[in-house]
């Protein structure tokens, strides 16, 4: 810039770079082929004809083992170049590739000119997945800058599929200067950068010896074209009268409403870097440094006088001492998630927050410039639609900041409206079993509803989404279920209630989607999670062997971390996706209460029900089940003997270190459940005699009923099982359903049948159980849950105790009034009811 600080100059050293030979395992590209077309080397040079020699002598001189083909030179000649320099640059023989050297005819157009137009046109030329290395002629670079390049491409960048979109390339120089605020300021990364790190992210762009991605910079091209138009942009109000030098804080090149907050740039003239920090500050786009020993650079300026720099005779600070490539002793580069990211002014920030800033600087400019509707289109990310800018709440699209290259170009281009909401999807991939996919269909309904979306809603598949065969005819689960509106507390003045479409209907709209959201761990021990994927893309007619790309952001929704509707609007309220897809919705749960979490299964009450339909087959089986019992009046038990029942063995499947950290986070769950007296699986023996304690006609509810169908014949009370269910389900249904369909009101209709039973004994362990005990609580109906034998024994008699207590202390007169409050009969039974109420729900709980 116009000035500089001054210091002494820094004493050589010895670095030893990152290995690019070999391939360490790194988080996002480890998996990736080298996959980037070219890498081209860029000189701008005009009058300066032994500086650009030197600089031509050292790109020859360099190292470029490693990189298997050739790398072109240009050569970009201002008009009025000096002859000696074009001789020189004639005559200059380049032996890594072709040489190419561009003279333009006619008077000088400046620096800012050939940045933008020059090497915009060779951007252009060279499609979307080059790497593109620019020198200005006034640099001087290390021999081994192109050994560091390959280091960062192939730890960053190395292949579309794993390059962060928002990745704008390398920069070869260091950062020793902060100059976005008057007066400059020294500036040091070593006392910034955390943990010694030798590389780290800024949105501050570099102008010596940066290497930009050809389809960032095709980007950054298409706004140029716009910003510099009249009236975003007065490229008369920089020209000079003879004499004349500019006054900073009056310069009016470009309306206020325009300027980048607290950025010297807003007034620097003839600049064509002040474009790339605007570009830069609103996509929240970022460039890689180095950060070596020294504050040394794989290339530096000179610092000679020209148009925006004053001579001087002493160093300037911005230049850097050239790292050296000595020895085979390499250092590893950070994870690209662990990297340090710095603001305008070089403080640490997060890709968040600089989206955020993004955002908030549209917004402003929106309201502030009627006129500004194209280059708001020009400069808003990609799918950013400028009604977004009208909503007084700020939100951002975290997806894009952690989209890869290769899938960034594919969710659309910016459009000057949105589309309506109606037409606004979400959808998401089931997992685990019914009970379990009933309670991700809660959790979609509240993302839904906070994101003002339609819930496109999916089939359940039994018995669960990994033993579902794809042949099979999926269910049409709206057939089945009628979905409801819940009542979410402080969410409701979030987006509207809209009914859910079923996945099916959906599909016929061949809608493609275009990522999926990665928001949480996925399912344990189910690792279908590509039901709904595949029949997408069959749907929309996607190449052979495509896929839809997965954008990870879990990391933002960590586990133990409250997940407001506020940080899912802030977070993923800027997306114009037409389809917000989820990898699953199982491990989150939204707070619906400002105080409290509500759980999804006491949601489920209104949310699902029978259809119609549906409830008419239901109220056949039960009164079926009347006459089979003999009577209304039963108890309802159930047992986990299928699924699942291998983790309940908890001393085979023990905690420890051999077995993955994700596996042992599900058995500490079991094993807590456990230590608190909770029973997983029941033998026949205990079962037999739960049923003759209680002594009710029985509902058994169980997927295996092969051991248990012999010891039931030992019982003198009347009982059915899951088996019977299925079969007058079968018999009686009026209406027809396909077998996916028909397993699922099956499934349905027993939950429904133990929810209206005298008693029912549940299993803590089991989603099935868990939804039952929660429709029983709405009805303060009777339940408990097997415990283990001493647990149960020490519980009963407390209860049987307290009940006598009651009896005998306050007399018949108050058990009278329990007994016409609960319609119980002053026998044994009575008390094993009242004390099984108490267990429940701390009181007598009537049934």
């Amino acid at each position: 810039m116009e000035d500089g600080m001054k210091e002494d100059e820094t004493n050589a050293a010895e670095l030893n770079l990152p290995n690019y030979f070999v391939d360490a395992v790194r988080e996002g590209c480890d998996s990736f082929e080298w996959q980037v077309d070219e890498i081209q080397v860029h000189i701008i040079g005009w009058k300066r004809p032994m500086p650009i020699k030197a600089l031509l002598n050292q790109l020859e001189e360099s190292n470029y083992g490693g990189w298997n083909t050739t790398v072109p030179l240009y050569i970009h000649l201002d008009g009025g170049a000096l002859p000696e320099v074009t001789t020189i640059v004639n005559d200059f023989e380049w032996t890594h590739g072709i040489k190419h050297v561009n003279k333009r005819n006619g008077n000088n157009v400046g620096l800012r000119e050939m940045w933008l137009f020059s090497i915009g046109s060779a951007s252009k030329m060279a499609g979307d997945n080059t790497l593109m290395v620019v020198f200005e002629d006034d640099m001087s670079v290390s021999l081994d800058y192109f050994q560091w390049l390959l280091a960062v491409v192939n730890a960053y960048g190395r292949n579309p599929h794993c390059r962060d979109a928002n990745l704008m390339g390398f920069s070869l120089s260091p950062i020793r200067l902060e100059e976005m605020r008057k007066p400059f300021r020294r500036w040091n990364a070593s006392a910034v950068i955390r943990d010694g790190k030798n590389a780290y992210l800024s949105i501050v762009p570099s102008s010596w010896g940066a290497a930009y991605w050809s389809d960032k910079w095709n980007e950054f091209s298409a706004f140029v074209d716009v910003r510099m138009k009249p009236p975003y942009y007065d490229v008369q109000a920089e020209i000079l009268k003879p004499g004349q030098k500019y006054n900073y804080d009056k310069l009016q090149v470009t309306p206020k409403e325009l300027f980048i907050p607290d950025a010297r740039c807003n007034v620097w003239p003839k600049s064509w870097k002040r474009f790339m920090v605007d570009f830069m500050y609103v996509r929240g786009q970022v460039l890689l440094y180095p950060n070596l020993p020294g504050e040394m650079g794989l290339a530096t300026t000179l610092a000679l006088p020209g148009e925006h720099t004053t001579s001087s005779t002493s160093k300037d600070v911005r230049v850097a001492t050239l790292a050296s490539y000595p020895s085979m002793d390499y250092q590893s580069l950070p994870l690209y998630k662990d990297l340090d990211i710095l603001d305008l002014h070089l403080n640490h920030t997060s890709r968040e927050d600089i989206a955020l800033l993004g955002n908030k600087f549209l917004h402003g400019v929106k309201a502030s410039c009627s006129s500004c509707n194209e280059l708001l289109r020009a400069w808003a990310r990609p799918a950013t639609h400028l009604d977004q800018y009208d909503s007084p709440s700020f939100s951002i699209c975290a997806p894009d900041l952690y989209t890869k290259k290769s899938s960034s170009s594919s969710i659309a281009t910016n459009e000057p409206s949105s589309p309506q909401a109606e037409n606004r999807y979400l959808l998401f991939e089931p997992q685990y079993g019914a009970n379990n996919q009933f309670y991700a269909i809660i959790e979609a309904m509240k993302w839904a509803r906070v994101l003002d979306r339609q819930l496109v809603m999916p089939p359940i598949f039994i018995p669960r989404c990994m033993d579902f065969r794809n042949n099979s005819e999926w269910p049409v689960t709206e057939s089945i279920l009628q979905f409801g509106y819940i009542q979410f507390g402080y969410i409701d003045g979030f987006g509207h209630n809209r009914q859910p479409l079923g996945f099916q209907e959906w599909l016929k709209l061949k809608i493609p989607v275009h990522r999926k959201l990665k928001i949480s761990r996925l399912a344990l021990f189910d690792n279908s999670t590509r039901l709904l994927t595949n029949a997408i893309l069959k749907a929309t007619h996607a190449p052979s062997g495509s896929d839809i790309p997965t954008v990870d952001i879990h990391h933002l929704f960590e586990e133990g971390q409250p997940v407001t509707p506020n940080k899912v609007k802030f977070l993923l309220g800027g997306c114009n996706d037409q389809v917000m897809a989820f990898e699953t919705l199982f491990f989150v749960n939204m707070k619906l209460s400002r105080s409290r979490r509500v759980d999804n299964f006491a949601l489920m009450n209104d949310a699902l029900t029978l259809s119609d339909r549906a409830a008419m087959t239901y109220d056949t089986v039960k009164s079926l089940l009347h006459e089979k019992l003999g009577q209304s009046t039963y108890a309802c038990y159930h047992l986990r003997l299928g699924d699942f029942a291998y983790l309940c063995d908890l001393q085979k499947y023990g905690i420890n270190k051999t077995v993955a950290k994700k596996y042992n986070n599900l058995l500490v769950k079991l094993h807590q459940l456990r230590n608190k007296g909770y029973q997983c699986i029941v033998s026949m023996d205990e079962l037999v005699l739960a049923v003759t304690d209680v002594g009710l006609p029985a509902l058994i509810m169980t997927n295996n009923m092969t051991p248990i169908k012999d010891k039931l014949k030992t019982v003198a009370l009347a009982t059915a099982s899951s088996e019977w269910v299925k079969e007058k389900v079968a018999e009686y249904l009026p209406f027809g359903v396909n077998e996916a369909e028909y397993q699922l009101l099956c499934l349905l209709i027993e939950q429904e049948l133990c929810v209206e039973a005298e008693y029912s004994r549940l299993n803590k362990f089991s989603s099935f159980s868990k939804r039952i005990e929660y429709k029983r609580k709405a009805r303060n109906a009777t339940f408990d849950h097997w415990m283990q034998s001493e647990t149960r024994q020490t519980s009963r008699h407390a209860s049987l105790a307290m009940s006598w207590i009651l009896f005998f202390v306050f007399g018949a007169s108050v058990a009278g009034i329990v007994g016409e409050r609960c319609g119980l009969r002053y026998d044994r039974l009575s008390f094993v009811r009242m004390s099984l109420g108490m267990n429940a729900g701390g009181g007598v709980a009537c049934g």
